[in-house]
This record gives C-alpha cells, sequence and structure tokens, in this order.
C-alpha cells in the first residue's frame, strides 16, 4: 500500500478508479471558467487530469499521503504538459484544510469515512458560507458512510446509479 493505517484511521486506502468511470462522472457537469474542481483524496492524480482535460480551468487535489502527492505531481506533468499549472496539490489533512471559496466542483472517490468526512464536509460549508454559491458533489463508492453526505442538509441528492459496479451520487447546493 502506499501509506499505512491504523486500525482507528479514518481514512481509506488508496484504490485508484479507471478512466472511463472518472470520464462518466464529469460528464454530469459543465465546467465554465469561474469553476474550481477538488478532488479530496486525490492519490495518484486521475480525477485531476481529467478534470482539466474536461474543461475545468483550475483544479486542486488533497491528499494525506506524501507518496501519492509526489507520485500525482510527476504524473500530472507528464500527462497535462504545460496544462500541469492549472492543479496544485495540497499534502493535507482533508478536515483542517480549508476549502477555497471558489471551489464548486468536489470530488470524491470514497476517500475518506467517519470525522474525517464529517469534518471535511464542515470545512465545505464554512466556504459556502463566507461565498454562497451553487455546489456539485460527485461522489463515488460512498461504501464507508453512505449517508453522511445526503444527511447534509445544505445538500440535495439529485442523481444516484452504479457505473462499472461503482456507486455514484450527484448533490447539489443552489444558493
Amino acid at each position: 500500500p502506499w501509506h499505512q493505517l491504523s486500525e482507528d484511521s479514518c481514512s481509506v486506502d488508496y484504490e485508484p478508479t479507471t478512466y472511463t468511470a472518472i470520464e462518466y462522472v464529469l460528464s454530469h457537469v459543465t465546467p465554465t471558467p469561474n469553476d474550481g474542481f477538488v478532488d479530496y483524496g486525490c492519490g495518484l492524480g486521475r480525477g485531476l487530469a481529467m478534470a482539466v482535460k474536461s474543461g475545468f480551468p483550475r483544479a486542486i487535489g488533497v491528499e494525506l499521503s506524501a507518496d501519492l502527492c509526489r507520485a500525482a505531481e510527476d504524473n500530472l506533468r507528464r500527462s497535462l504538459g504545460a496544462e500541469a499549472k492549472s492543479v496544485k496539490i495540497h499534502c493535507a489533512d482533508a478536515s483542517a484544510w480549508k476549502t477555497p471559496d471558489d471551489a464548486t466542483v468536489i470530488y470524491l472517490f470514497n476517500p475518506f469515512r467517519g470525522r474525517v468526512l464529517e469534518q471535511t464536509l464542515d470545512q465545505i460549508e464554512a466556504s459556502l458560507v463566507r461565498r454562497p454559491r451553487r455546489l456539485t458533489v460527485l461522489y463515488l463508492q460512498p461504501l464507508s458512510d453512505p449517508n453522511t453526505v445526503a444527511e447534509r442538509e445544505w445538500l440535495e441528492t439529485v442523481h444516484e446509479e452504479t457505473v462499472e459496479g461503482i456507486r455514484f451520487c450527484v448533490f447539489r447546493r443552489q444558493p
């Protein structure tokens, strides 16, 4: 594994998803020049690369593992070339990381659970309080806390399905 986790950890071991699944999930949003994409638990950067290739003008990855952060930066330089400058990777604990006030699309591929997921959602909500705006949350494989995001009253579930055996949910918030 890319990093070792304690039994009480809220993190989830690194698990890549397919480019096909990411592409399909991203087809549920239409990026504009004002959109900001945030991938929590960005792993090797696949979601970030696909977001930039799908038209997002900027993308941010948040990853706890320093090894995965370095690998993601290398992968993005190789796959995106000059476009890699529109991506930033933050090696940080998502639960303490301040969500940017211009984030409009949040991408989660089962990155963590429990306390970390709850506190990350609190950070996202705090950003929306600071700067009210539309927000879309794309959540894949919500295995550990399937209702944690859906139970947030500031989000509305707008779509649910299974893609390549992966559960996929879209949540929206309108200001």
